[in-house]
């Protein structure tokens, strides 16, 4: 295959790659320097965006091009175009007095002189030069043919640009292009409609304190102590106008060409500056493709062949030498028997420290036995006394008698009402204060209508230093909650007053069960007699039953001293029951454990003995008996040196099948190849003189060379804002 035909096939199969052309030297010497203000480091970072993507190979214009056009998109963060402007520089190569141009531009202003212009009746404008190049922008009034939309996904889930900004993690930038430029080409003498492919180089500068780990697709990070600048290049619209998926070469179908770019990045605050992509045509000329004469080459594909013929009957001489070579292979057995030798004393060693490892499982064995009979031993001191101690038994049951009566009212409503009078106090002082002050209004509402009197004394059992006000306040928040409310029910003093009273007769109510136990008893309470169950309270609770009842009875009777001292007592001891409760529960499973490491420790002691130490004996034995018999491995050595002469047969054979390859499949292959690639070379010339015919956005004088390319910037997405 001659060299212009390498040259053909390898461009079409590699355009994924061309695609790059010039990013690895872009971006040089971009200034770290740390920026404090934001508008500052936007037109820096703007300038050095535009300076990276203008450095690649794509967007060049010719020096001798009399029109030299920019297009400025302005778009939001997702790539919704809002604003475009064009800049057109035309050259006064021959110092003109006028320049005759032709632009579809609105409000046209000279951007760099003071030379004016005026509109002729056939749609251009003439410029009064005066011999000096004109600088002028203008706004458009038609849609870009290119367009890029912008789409975010934070920890693989699709998110917007507003809601991405100041969040932390996984974050992926995807540009997709939408080309939406035609042009009608001839294409072997049929009149088709192309599109006109365009190269999109997107770029982004990304500050190394939010962003790390950054990567891109079809494209290089260029990275500093303070920032990554990120460049991706596609090629949208070209594998379609070189119709790829349908070519008749099977390889062209399988050409990557990358129409998206895509940007992932560990990022921390999310914050995103404007992002930039520079569109060019006339990509084809671009990379090369034009640079060879595709006829010529269609026209030597016959000589390609007979290269491709003579390098298979090299490889046929080649098969000769494999032959050659299975001699020399012959001679090495000698070396590989030495090494048979070495190979044989090794297996000696290994039988050794075999041996070695024999000794120290039979003290294992030992050692395991020891463990066994340990584990007995501690298990049977176990069962004789803690998982039958009675003295815990009989503790317990003094603690489930005494259980029992707190358990039971009044004793636990009377902890219940003074608990529930602490959790109101405390989500009384977390609540907003406008919301204090509201329930303190309407309690001292309550209490101006003569109900405060009597509400006083009850009120005393709740444990605090509040006023009265205050605490009415705290009761009716603490009866809110026992409504299944937040205390968003108190809307008036009515309410509160309506609870005061419920709280009132609750209060009665558990005096009324301390009464209700009969004379003799109430007596004892008031007094603190001791009765017959004393001796067990005192050993269970650290006092007397009496002293108990006299103390819940005062609490109940107002006594703020008393009810917090009984608070503290009845949740010291249900916290001591829980304990010795807990204790006593986990013994049956203290007691599995240890049987059960006493029946795991008698396995391990039989599986050392039983398996672990004969299948180290097994493989001691093994290892003698593969010592015994490594003389016989040297002999083998024979056999590979008759190994070796069937090789040298079957490379002859090799050669043989080379030479029916190329008389059935490579010549076959020539005559194929010759009408296929004229296709597609043909085709590739199509879509370049497309790509060529699009020259300007704005329009152009018909006498005037021209070039054009289009910068889209999306505004950035910030935190602040």
């Amino acid at each position: 295959m001659n060299q212009n035909h390498k040259i053909i096939w390898k461009k079409g199969a590699a355009v994924a790659c061309a695609a790059m052309i010039g990013l690895s030297s872009v971006a040089c010497g971009t200034s770290s320097a740390k920026v404090e203000n934001k508008n500052d480091e936007y037109t820096i970072d703007k300038k050095e965006l535009k300076s990276t993507l203008t450095s690649t190979s794509f967007g060049t214009e010719d020096k001798d091009t009399e029109k030299v056009e920019t297009v400025y998109v302005k778009a939001n963060a997702n790539g919704n175009v809002n604003d475009v402007i064009v800049s057109d520089w035309l050259k006064n190569y021959k110092g003109e007095d006028k320049i005759i141009d032709k632009t579809s531009l609105s409000k046209i202003k000279n951007v760099k002189g003071d030379e004016k212009y005026k509109k002729n009746s056939d749609g251009t404008i003439t410029w009064n030069a005066d011999g000096n190049d004109i600088y002028y922008q203008g706004h458009a009034t038609k849609d870009v043919p290119v367009n890029v939309n912008v789409s975010y996904k934070l920890n693989g889930k699709k998110i917007s640009a507003k809601d991405l900004a100041g969040k932390s993690g996984k974050v992926t930038i995807t540009f997709n292009y939408e080309n939406n430029a035609k042009e009608k080409v001839n294409v072997n003498g049929t009149e088709e409609e192309v599109t006109v492919p365009f190269a999109m180089i997107s770029g982004m500068i990304l500050p190394t304190d939010k962003f790390k780990n950054v990567s891109v697709s079809n494209g290089q990070v260029i990275s500093d102590s303070s920032k990554n600048i990120v460049v991706g290049a596609a090629l949208p619209g070209l594998k379609d106008a070189l119709k790829l998926d349908s070519a008749k070469v099977d390889a062209m179908k399988d050409v990557n060409i990358p129409e998206t770019v895509e940007i992932t990045a560990d990022t921390t605050d999310f914050e995103l500056g404007m992002t930039m992509t520079m569109a060019s045509s006339n990509v084809l000329s671009e990379l090369g493709f034009t640079d060879v004469d595709a006829t010529d080459s269609l026209n030597k594909v016959e000589d390609s062949m007979k290269l491709l013929q003579d390098s298979t009957d090299k490889l046929v001489d080649g098969s000769k030498k494999l032959s050659d070579g299975t001699n020399t292979l012959k001679s090495g057995t000698s070396t590989l028997k030495d090494g048979v030798k070495t190979y044989t004393n090794g297996v000696s060693d290994l039988t050794n420290g075999i041996g070695t490892l024999l000794n120290g499982v039979n003290t294992l064995a030992d050692g395991s036995q020891q463990l066994s009979d340990g584990t007995d031993s501690l298990y049977n001191q176990l069962n004789a006394g803690v998982f039958n101690n009675e003295s815990l038994n009989g503790l317990l049951s003094s603690y489930n008698t005494v259980n029992a009566k707190l358990k039971a009212a009044p004793y636990k409503s009377l902890y219940d009402s003074i608990d529930g009078m602490n959790k109101a106090q405390a989500a009384f002082a977390s609540m907003p204060q406008e919301n204090q002050l509201a329930l303190l209004n309407m309690a001292t509402s309550v209490a101006t209508n003569g109900q405060l009197s009597s509400y006083q004394t009850l009120v005393q059992a709740m444990p605090d230093k509040a006023s009265d006000v205050q605490k009415l306040a705290v009761v009716s928040l603490m009866m809110s909650a026992a409504n299944g409310k937040n205390g968003s029910d108190l809307t008036s003093a009515a309410v509160v007053g309506n609870y005061y009273t419920e709280y009132t007769a609750q209060a009665n109510q558990l005096k009324s069960e301390f009464n209700a136990r009969g004379t003799n008893e109430t007596a004892d309470v008031k007094d603190g007699a001791v009765n017959a169950n004393g001796t067990l309270w005192l050993s269970t609770t650290g006092s007397f039953q009496q002293e108990w009842n006299k103390l819940a009875y005062s609490a109940a009777d107002g006594d703020t001293t008393a009810a917090t001292e009984y608070y503290a007592r009845y949740t010291a001891f249900m916290t001591k029951y829980a304990s010795i409760k807990q204790l006593s529960d986990s013994l049956p499973a203290l007691k599995k454990g240890v049987s059960d490491l006493k029946t795991g420790a008698n396995t391990l002691n039989a599986g050392i003995k039983n398996t672990l130490l004969p299948g180290v004996k097994a493989l001691y034995d093994g290892a003698s008996l593969l010592n015994g018999n490594s003389g016989k491995l040297v002999d083998g050595t024979s056999q590979l040196d008759s190994g070796a002469l069937t090789l040298s047969n079957g490379a002859l054979e090799l050669s043989n099948g080379l030479v029916k390859f190329n008389e059935e499949g490579i010549s076959k292959l020539s005559s194929a190849f010759t009408g296929e690639l004229k296709d597609f070379t043909d085709r590739i010339k199509a879509v370049d003189a497309a790509s060529k015919e699009y020259k300007s956005f704005s329009g152009a004088d018909d006498k005037m060379s021209s070039s054009v390319k289009f910068l889209i910037e999306t505004k950035g997405i910030n935190a602040d804002k």
